[in-house]
């Protein structure tokens, strides 16, 4: 009986088609390729990085730490990483195919079209794949995080005239839960939405346990009389709710300590500004900054609680 063995009755591998590959991969075409791949991925990933389209929200929290509640990446090492080992590889492949890909640049550089348009869709399809196949999470399902995100910064210091003429000053507020927001009383967007949040999450938590403090952005236009019309309209109660304006200077100086963003339109008198919440514990500092949306609803009165029951 024949005594070969099962690896000797294997057909060995085409020595041409190991020749061919051997050439592709030491040409100058596959280096150019690889390169143009390497180039179009970082740009794929500067896209899903910087625009601010809420549906690559999911693609930022799974290559990036990306954090949607407060806006912000929770740690810069993947983003280090994702521009970096592309870059390191980069390096390589240009260094280990110099010889070939300087001959082919010298002997025409639209040759090297085919090669680097091929390596450019290849990176766009690659990020248009993930981009499909990360799914968002359900924003129902997400737990308060309530420690990773908390603060122990300072409150600003915030001290105006309310609605009814008096002076007010949030230090005076100290033992007590505060949520400081921003708005004023023509504005016909964010600002209701805001009053609406703040309701909401106060009807759970209790009206009598939270004092809501909002500044003006509209100190020119909004006085005292203004806002005490604008509490009334909304059925606020002045115990709890207390609505400040005051000189421009001082009042512009109090949003520049809150961090409130805010531009006027000079033709329409629009304000655009940060829809801000920020959640001020008993010892006077700020615990927790959130914003408007379905999720930070959840979240305003979660923190609420904690904050109220500390």
């Amino acid at each position: 009986m024949s005594g070969t063995s099962a690896s000797e009755s294997q057909p060995a591998a085409s020595p041409r088609a190991l020749a061919w590959l051997q050439g592709l991969l030491s040409g100058w075409r596959f280096a150019a390729a690889a390169l143009a791949l390497i180039v179009g991925l970082k740009v794929v990933a500067l896209t899903f990085l910087l625009l601010p389209i809420e549906s690559l929200d999911p693609v930022r929290v799974w290559c990036f730490s990306y954090d949607p509640a407060t806006g912000s990446y929770v740690s810069l090492v993947p983003i280090v990483l994702v521009f970096l080992e592309p870059l390191v590889l980069g390096v390589l492949v240009f260094t280990a195919w110099w010889s070939p890909l300087s001959r082919a640049w010298r002997q025409g550089r639209r040759q090297f079209l085919g090669p680097v348009v091929g390596g450019l869709l290849v990176a766009g399809g690659l990020g248009g794949c993930l981009g499909l196949s990360v799914e968002a999470p359900v924003v129902g399902d997400l737990p308060f995080p309530a420690e990773r995100i908390r603060t122990e910064r300072l409150a600003p210091e915030v001290r105006l005239v309310d609605q009814h003429g008096e002076v007010f000053d949030l230090a005076g507020l100290e033992g007590e839960v505060v949520l400081l927001t921003a708005v004023y009383a023509s504005c016909g967007s964010t600002c209701p939405m805001i009053f609406a949040q703040a309701r909401a999450s106060l009807d759970e938590v209790g009206e009598d346990r939270v004092h809501v403090v909002a500044v003006t952005l509209d100190p020119a236009r909004d006085t005292p009389e203004v806002l005490g019309e604008m509490a009334r309209l909304q059925g606020l109660a002045p115990e709890t709710w207390h609505l400040l304006t005051g000189e421009v200077s001082e009042v512009e100086t109090t949003l520049d300590r809150m961090d409130v963003t805010r531009s006027r339109d000079p033709e329409t008198g629009v304000i655009e500004h940060a829809n801000l919440f920020l959640l001020i514990d008993r010892s006077g500092r700020v615990a927790y900054t959130l914003t408007l949306g379905d999720q930070q609803q959840r979240w305003l009165t979660t923190a609420l609680l904690l904050l109220v029951e500390e």
